[in-house]
């Protein structure tokens, strides 16, 4: 018996009191646990950390997934077998394999899988915004001046990301349009990456992550994969992309005024990774310094010299650099 005081409640509401525990692992907003059940089958308890309500929210998100995307044959996702909102968790079969390391490969998948995710918008609509979604310029003022808000109460921060952080804040408010709309247009897992996928040991993809699901516009999914941290794209691959998902013809144009204030969101998101939120303090020294300094200068890039063309996205810079 699994002697856990985080996972024993749930293994006795889940009727698995007598499972083995196999494996663990901690992420920022979860906890996944390899469980396996007195009959030898294997499942994946994932338990969400954090607010409670925010917990329930992301559990909602991945219900929906689930709801959506169970009955479509379009995008491969592993079993829900039970979920919890006493505890926000779900219990899932479990994959065996691991992420993903041929980029090609998976650089295709989720090409394919963004087709999918527009087929299935289609036919069935979904009844949740994606996390961050955004339908009009005013919405994304919103959410800058509450992520500045909420980073502005932070101790430590130092001296040259705060200053840049003002700089990229004064260009982007000044030079965001008054009116531009975006349609509703897609279904979208809104973190998209090699990080959130499990090559089976079949060698099939499956999406293992759905908290952030819901709809979103096109151009601005494709935004967010341009300025991902952990973006597997190039330019010309997005450009494609929006080819193949849309025939609107005002890509560029659109791309040009929305990137520079989402790439100030990705800074604030980036940011949130170095806060101790507990202490409200910044974190020093942490095993990501480096990357979130390349990132700095990267979405620095994006920002400041907006007017000079598309930038190049994430993975490009970090290939060049």
């Amino acid at each position: 018996m699994i002697k856990n005081a985080e996972i024993t409640p749930l293994l006795e509401e889940y009727s698995l009191g007598s499972a083995t525990l196999l494996g663990s692992n901690a992420g920022r907003n979860s906890s996944i646990y390899q469980i396996q059940a007195p009959g030898g089958e294997t499942f994946t308890l994932k338990i969400y950390r954090g607010e409670e309500e925010r917990c329930k929210r992301s559990l909602e998100h991945e219900l929906e997934a689930h709801r959506i995307l169970g009955t479509s044959a379009l995008i491969p996702i592993p079993r829900l077998i039970n979920s919890s909102f006493n505890n926000p968790s779900l219990l899932y079969e479990w994959i065996e394999g691991d992420h993903p390391t041929n980029l090609d490969l998976t650089r295709k998948f989720l090409l394919d899988s963004f087709v999918s995710l527009r087929q299935i918008f289609e036919e069935t609509k979904s009844r949740k915004m994606a996390v961050d979604s955004v339908t009009c310029i005013s919405d994304i003022g919103i959410q800058l001046s509450a992520r500045h808000n909420q980073l502005s109460a932070i101790d430590g921060i130092p001296k040259n990301v705060r200053l840049l952080l003002e700089k990229s804040r004064r260009i982007v408010m000044r030079n965001l349009p008054e009116h531009l709309n975006f349609p509703v247009s897609i279904l979208s897992f809104s973190d998209y990456g090699p990080h959130n996928l499990i090559e089976s040991t079949s060698g099939k993809f499956f999406f293992i992550d759905f908290e952030f699901f819901g709809n979103d516009s096109i151009t601005k999914m494709i935004c967010d994969l341009h300025l991902h941290p952990k973006s597997i794209f190039s330019s010309s691959s997005l450009f494609d992309l929006y080819q193949r998902l849309s025939d609107d013809s005002n890509f560029e144009d659109l791309y040009e005024k929305l990137l520079p204030p989402l790439a100030l969101k990705w800074l604030y998101i980036a940011l949130r990774r170095k806060v101790n939120w507990s202490t409200m303090s910044y974190l020093k020294n942490s095993d990501f310094d480096d990357e979130f300094l390349q990132y700095l200068e990267y979405i620095d890039l994006v920002i400041n010299e907006a007017n000079s063309g598309i930038p190049m996205t994430h993975y490009e810079y970090r290939r060049v650099r």
